[in-house]
């Protein structure tokens, strides 16, 4: 387009040379010959598609299948074991608040087996309900998928409980006390069934209402855990020091045994 001695070009305008038309006008004249883009490939040969997003998708479901079927798992223990479960909160209610029931208790095989079985089952609440509902923020510090943070979570339970089960021997060896450490890790079983009864209306409350955020429930979830934990305390307390053991074995036995791994834990969590 010309206006004046002014030439405007439209924006996809190619301006070629001369010599440059000259050549496309020559070989436009001669005869060449295009093959189809079949040729290209053997008889052979053959498309592979690219398939991370079907494989991405499938492992989601695959993950959400374990969990799942953890789940269901539970909740058919919970129902099985029901007579068991509500036997042994009739048999904690007496004990809450009376440490010579608690004596009484343990000394009845009954008791201790039903109470061993529902703290078995109890203890995989946790490690259930951080898998669902907190998986997203562990994943953010630590690369775990929904199921990694379960079978982790159920690892690190073991790993605490063998733990935890070693020093009270040790305690036991040392002090050649067989009774106190024992009583001590068996009520420690009593606060876990405890906790769990405490938190699992309170989550489940806040699963099926939508409008609460998830750091509300992690807060529910924390207080509830320290409260009985402080309970488990006392009692712990209560046991060493009837049993005649000083005050400062009582601070070393807290020290080392409870606040040490307490505060190491706490200190992993906010250093993330």
């Amino acid at each position: 387009m010309v206006r004046g001695s002014t030439y405007i070009l439209p924006e996809d305008t190619l301006i070629l040379p001369e010599n440059t038309l000259q050549g496309i006008e020559q070989n436009s004249s001669s005869t060449e010959k295009y093959l189809p883009v079949d040729s290209l490939w053997r008889e052979s040969a053959y498309s592979v598609e690219q398939k991370e997003e079907e494989y991405a998708l499938h492992l989601r479901d695959s993950q959400g299948t374990t969990i799942s079927l953890f789940a269901l798992i539970f909740f058919l223990a919970i129902i099985f074991f029901s007579r068991e479960i509500f036997s042994i909160m009739i048999f904690m209610g007496q004990t809450v608040f009376r440490l010579k029931n608690q004596f009484r208790n343990e000394e009845k095989l009954s008791y201790t087996s039903q109470r061993n079985l529902t703290a078995f089952i109890f203890s995989t609440f946790f490690p259930l309900l951080l898998s669902l509902l907190f998986s997203d923020v562990i994943a953010d510090y630590i690369p775990l998928s929904k199921s990694g943070v379960l079978f982790a979570s159920l690892a690190a339970m073991a790993g605490v409980w063998l733990v935890r089960k070693a020093i009270f021997n040790f305690l036991s060896w040392i002090t050649r006390d067989k009774n106190t450490f024992r009583l001590v890790e068996r009520i420690s079983y009593n606060h876990i069934i405890i906790s769990v009864l405490l938190a699992f209306p309170l989550m489940t409350a806040m699963f099926l209402l939508p409008d609460i955020e998830l750091l509300v429930q992690l807060k529910v979830l924390i207080c509830c855990s320290l409260l009985v934990y402080v309970l488990f305390l006392i009692r712990s307390y209560q046991i060493i020091i009837t049993n005649h053991y000083s005050h400062f074995f009582i601070i070393l036995y807290l020290c080392t045994l409870e606040f040490l791994p307490t505060a190491l834990f706490a200190n992993y969590i906010l250093s993330l």
